[in-house]
């Protein structure tokens, strides 16, 4: 955990040393915007020394919306999905749909905008390489279906905190309109609710991972022609 932070701190503050360096060719703007995002998250759940495991996994669709300035973006989500569970005890494997999953949550992203003209006429996509940052997704309603393990946990049990880092790509439309693509990958840092239930099985959490994508229509308020 101590290496994932070290890391984070340590790009952003590549990024906002390099900001300078790349002023001239980068114009500084400032849009908002909203779309559609899809994610898959998985591993999520406790696990105990003889490879035992009770795990779920959620694919979510939903709304998002976001606010941005160049190489900073706050972001908001609402996402409503499927919720399964997976489990191996004693050998025995097996998984099955629980019902739904509804949340919110906001992230914030540090990034670093490359444009790529080409044979000198100015290029209508701007690409950020490479993106880092954190979310935080609390559950608002969660219907129980037949959980036989975390069926007494409630929707606020599956809240988490995530460490994000992808890349995403914009296209002029014309003038300040642009359509935006982002792909993104998530390590989740255990659920909120699964401390009880590692104590309750003889476990401990286990980190969970997933992928997502969002697109966008994005306004630019501030910015050069």
């Amino acid at each position: 955990m101590k290496n994932i932070y070290n890391l984070l701190i340590l790009t952003a503050g590549l990024i906002f040393f390099l900001l300078p360096f790349n002023s001239k060719a980068q114009n500084f703007s400032m849009s908002f915007g909203g779309g559609g995002i899809i994610d898959f998250n998985l591993n999520n759940g406790l696990k105990d020394d003889y490879r035992n495991y009770i795990k779920y996994k959620d694919l979510n669709f939903g709304y998002y919306a976001f606010f941005d300035a160049t190489f900073i973006e706050l972001g908001f989500n609402y996402t409503n999905g499927s919720l399964t569970n997976y489990t191996k005890l004693e050998d025995i494997k097996t998984s099955q749909g629980i019902g739904n999953l509804t949340k919110m949550g906001y992230s914030l992203l540090l990034k670093y905008p490359l444009n790529y003209d080409l044979y000198y006429i100015k290029s209508k996509f701007t690409i950020y390489p490479f993106m880092m940052g954190f979310d935080y997704n609390w559950g608002i309603s969660r219907t129980n279906g037949n959980d036989s393990y975390f069926g007494d946990l409630d929707a606020k049990g599956f809240s988490q905190l995530g460490i994000l880092m992808g890349s995403e790509v914009d296209y002029t439309l014309i003038g300040p309109l642009y359509i935006r693509g982002k792909a993104l990958i998530r390590t989740g840092i255990g659920y909120k609710g699964s401390k009880e239930y590692a104590e309750r099985y003889n476990g401990w959490t286990s980190i969970g991972w997933g992928f997502g994508g969002q697109l966008c229509l994005g306004y630019k308020f501030m910015y050069s022609k």
